[in-house]
């Protein structure tokens, strides 16, 4: 065996060990990766699920609000004797008694609940304390032909409106929520009380409810008009068919036949990111609108890709000490064989008086110095005896 074959020992383990070591590693790491990648989706699902949930209830909390306000005005405009000097002092009470309504109205018919009034609907709307004033039956615009009006006329029952732009009334974005109002005897139709809420209230929310960096929320109405989208200004645009991809459209569609939690993959609007997007749809109880929450993949894997790329370049420098630490010690440790085998070759050569190196420890190069060493002593006796023998038969 020639020495530098035997010094090159040490490198050859450290490689095969550190090799193997490394393989281990990747091993892990890939392994982590992929557990805290589940991990991170199975996190990230209950996540936009709860903010889809938590955005629906905060808005419903405004609606409902708004719809027992109306319906308790509806409830002490009926009452017997009610004039006109109530109405207007209730409808001021009710909306600075409840911040997160913007207008309130009683459209009555004519000659109804006050005989002697014909087109009847005192509009009050602002801030609490500063309500400004509007009669709508006075200034052409025709309050018994608006929708809010007529659908609840027609159905006998509450109806949320679509959002509008109310032009001649509050002159804003607007949502309006409209009750009957009856007579005593519950039976003749007698007007409507209105409650408007308006839309820039949703801005905030929606703002709150995206996540991550690209990710972001929209509200859309039963009738498919965006209401309000995350740092965006929203112009009552409508979703189509044609404005929309024919996978996703297909999964908005899908999501109308129940209100539970509607979720879906699918390719990223072009506006927001390349690659895959997570899509949570939640549709609100009462009017049928939809809280939908996006968010890339990319934002998914992007922190963990980026932690598993600072752990491998800790990992491939502590490889590369490990590395040098193993070929340290293994040469520390197979130098006495080294010593071992230079004393040996020279055995081999016949010089049998070379000094085998005492042994430094007491494992398996140390039994193999006393072996070699014991072998040199009686190679030595030996050779002795039959050069003896030899003499004596000269």
């Amino acid at each position: 065996m020639k020495i530098n074959q035997l010094q090159s020992l040490a490198a050859h383990l450290s490689l095969w060990i550190v090799s193997l070591g490394t393989l281990i590693f990747i091993a892990v790491l890939g392994t982590n990766y992929y557990l805290s990648l589940r991990l991170l989706e199975d996190g990230v699902e209950d996540i936009t699920k709860e903010k889809a949930l938590s955005t629906v209830r905060e808005i419903e909390t405004v609606f409902s609000a708004a719809a027992i306000s109306a319906n308790s005005l509806s409830s002490i405009i009926s009452t017997s004797g009610t004039s006109d000097l109530q109405i207007h002092q209730t409808i001021k009470s009710v909306i600075n008694a409840n911040t997160s309504i913007y207008g309130m109205t009683v459209a009555l018919e004519p000659h109804t609940l006050i005989n002697s009034l014909g087109d009847y609907s005192p509009y009050y709307y602002g801030e609490k304390n500063r309500l400004a004033f509007s009669d709508l039956a006075a200034n052409n615009y025709n309050y018994k032909t608006k929708p809010w009006y007529t659908k609840p006329k027609q159905t006998n029952k509450p109806v949320w409106s679509e959002p509008y732009f109310d032009e001649g009334g509050g002159d804003v974005r607007m949502i309006t929520y409209s009750t009957p109002i009856y007579l005593p005897d519950n039976k003749t139709f007698a007007g409507i009380a209105t409650a408007d809420i308006k839309l820039n209230f949703l801005d905030k929310i929606i703002n709150e409810a995206k996540i991550g960096v690209h990710g972001y929320g929209l509200i859309v109405s039963r009738d498919d008009a965006i209401i309000a989208q995350s740092l965006r200004t929203t112009k009552l645009t409508k979703l189509t068919k044609n404005k929309v991809a024919s996978d996703k459209w297909q999964h908005y569609l899908d999501s109308k036949k129940d209100s539970s939690t509607y979720r879906f993959k699918s390719s990223c609007p072009e506006d927001v990111d390349a690659g895959i997007c997570r899509f949570t749809i939640k549709s609100l109880s009462n009017n049928g609108w939809k809280v939908i929450i996006v968010l890339p993949e990319k934002e998914l894997t992007a922190k963990i890709q980026a932690l598993t790329t600072e752990v491998a370049r800790i990992a491939v420098v502590g490889l590369i000490f490990l590395f040098l630490a193993i070929i340290f010690i293994t040469r520390y440790l197979t130098k006495p064989l080294g010593r071992l085998a230079s004393a040996t070759k020279d055995i081999g050569a016949g010089y049998l008086d070379t000094e085998i190196p005492e042994p430094v420890r007491e494992d398996e190069i140390g039994a193999l110095t006393d072996d070699f060493s014991s072998m040199r002593n009686a190679l030595k006796i030996y050779i002795g005896e039959v050069r003896e023998a030899t003499a004596k038969q000269i």
